[in-house]
């Protein structure tokens, strides 16, 4: 006989010892164990660890494959309006300790829960602070009832198949949870849990993880799909200006904490989308991709995009956004690529609400593309982020409609450089078209504070038929404008360069060209016009 053969037999008889060990202890349980007292003591047990009541229609004692107690249609009743049904509860008590009647539970089964949880009635829904304390502080209520299962099920191993649980605020269902089926084992400091479920907020859900309540240490990982926030959003903040009318979102968010204080988290979004409305006013936003990461101790906050591609508004970007809690300091980096300013543009002013510095950038900026652009700016809070002497802006414009407010230049076609620092617009090496006019190496410099002067210079082929409206515009003088109403039927082009420099009070117009071609009438002279030069 070689020695793989008797391996084989001893592992075989091995095997056989354990199973007749096991069929005695399984025939000797009801002689060795008493469970009608510990039916009684399982039953007991329950009711004051979750502090509730608990009927049932009958208690059936199994000895196989272990001793255990199967209670049958039970109803639970705990505090805070939590209720349900369980069609049933499988009781797991350790073995060795019931052979000295003492009862401590080891796993419980729960087969087809029905839960139902009745939320406080809220007595102002006006009152926006009221809104504002319906979040409750996240953190504590997680580690008291984390705290809560390890003081009173130590040891112990829940298994939920098939539950649902029902939300209901006043007399409404709110929110509705179906198909969970979870696995926790809570251990002497951690509770581990893996769950999974259906939900009208989403499609699907898992989450695995543990926590220490202890220290408030945690690890995790959360899959969303099909996430639709609206529900949500307005059951917490039902008077907002803002509601969601529609999304649909797909997050894999991963988390975790080894110290106190300390937090990691990265956010993976897949192709997803979401529609606000605000008054009259609606804007769809569609990402294709977001990767984001955070690192947040006592001292510092770190946010890291690493990669934001929208479908609409088009664009893709990066950046990083910094709290200093030390100096009291916050900034913000972005670049971007391949934005589209026409439907960022719409996108931005119903987000700011058509006002200020977003206001002020977009009616001077209007269209076209932007192929790359950096945006940074500093302060000692998020307000001071969007304050414009704080902002630092610099990037390309490719076919871009820019809007000349003062001069009302309504300027097409634009192409070239473009910065935003100290509160002024910069723009140079410009290219750009108005009307049958076009200009070339343009300087564009734009105030948005009205006290501010603005100056325009480029060369300029210009149709000069468009000169007479933007001389009115422009110039204030009413001997020069009584003139230039008796100039009729300009037509011709001519090659200089245009100057205007002013300000929303005066604008000083300088004109030198170097070739023009020129037809009209003057009122004063009985002849057509011819000027050659």
């Amino acid at each position: 006989m070689n020695k793989t053969n008797k391996i084989f037999q001893h592992t075989l008889r091995g095997l056989g010892i354990l199973l007749v060990v096991l069929l005695i202890f399984v025939l000797l349980s009801p002689v060795l164990i008493n469970m009608d007292p510990v039916k009684d003591k399982i039953l007991t047990y329950l009711s004051e660890k979750t502090e509730g009541k608990l009927l049932y229609k009958k208690v059936d004692i199994l000895y196989f494959p272990r001793p255990h107690a199967v209670i049958h249609q039970a109803i639970v009743s705990l505090p805070g309006d939590f209720k349900g049904k369980i069609a049933r509860l499988n009781v797991y008590p350790a073995i060795f300790p019931l052979f000295t009647g003492d009862v401590r539970i080891k796993k419980l089964r729960i087969r087809t829960p029905n839960l139902e949880l009745k939320l406080p009635l809220r007595e102002n829904k006006r009152n926006e602070q009221t809104n504002t304390l319906l979040i409750q502080p996240v953190k504590k209520a997680l580690i008291d009832s984390c705290k809560y299962f390890l003081a009173n099920l130590p040891n112990t191993a829940i298994q939920i198949q098939n539950g649902s649980l029902t939300i209901y605020d006043e007399s409404r269902s709110v929110f509705n949870f179906q198909n969970i089926n979870a696995h926790t084992k809570i251990s002497a400091k951690k509770i581990k849990i893996d769950l999974m479920g259906k939900s009208n907020l989403w499609k699907n859900i898992a989450v695995n993880g543990w926590i220490n309540p202890q220290i408030f240490t945690y690890k995790g990982q959360v899959s969303v799909t099909h996430f639709s926030p609206k529900k949500l959003t307005d059951f917490i903040f039902p008077d907002t200006d803002w509601k969601i009318a529609d999304g649909d979102i797909n997050f894999d968010l991963d988390f975790q904490s080894y110290q106190p204080n300390l937090v990691r988290a990265r956010v993976q979004c897949r192709k997803s989308h979401l529609t606000w409305l605000h008054g009259d006013d609606k804007i769809a936003i569609k990402a294709t991709r977001l990767m984001c990461k955070l690192d947040m101790d006592d001292e510092r906050t770190q946010v890291y995009l690493s990669n934001l591609t929208l479908g609409y508004p088009k664009l893709s970007a990066s950046g990083q956004l910094i709290l200093n809690r030390l100096t009291d300091q916050i900034s913000l980096d972005i670049d971007a690529k391949k934005l589209d300013v026409g439907s960022t543009r719409k996108v931005a002013l119903t987000l700011a609400e058509n006002k200020g510095i977003t206001k002020n950038i977009f009616d001077i900026v209007r269209n076209g593309e932007i192929p790359e652009i950096s945006f940074k700016s500093f302060g000692k809070s998020l307000a001071d982020l969007g304050k414009l002497e704080n902002i630092f802006l610099k990037g390309k414009l490719r076919d871009g409609n820019i809007f000349v407010p003062t001069a009302l230049l309504d300027l097409k076609d634009v192409n070239g450089n473009v910065t935003l620092t100290n509160g002024v617009l910069l723009g140079e090496n410009i290219t750009s078209r108005l009307g049958n006019s076009y200009g070339q190496n343009g300087i564009l410099k734009l105030g948005f504070d009205k006290h501010i002067p603005y100056y325009v210079e480029t060369n300029i082929q210009a149709d000069l038929a468009q000169l007479p409206p933007i001389l009115k515009r422009l110039v204030k003088y009413k001997p020069f404008l009584k003139e230039l109403s008796k100039i009729k039927h300009v037509n011709g082009s001519a090659l200089g360069k245009m100057v205007l420099d002013g300000s929303t009070q005066s604008v000083d117009v300088s004109v030198n060209a170097s070739q023009i071609n020129l037809r009209g009438r003057y009122g004063r002279i009985p002849y057509s016009l011819r000027i050659n030069g």
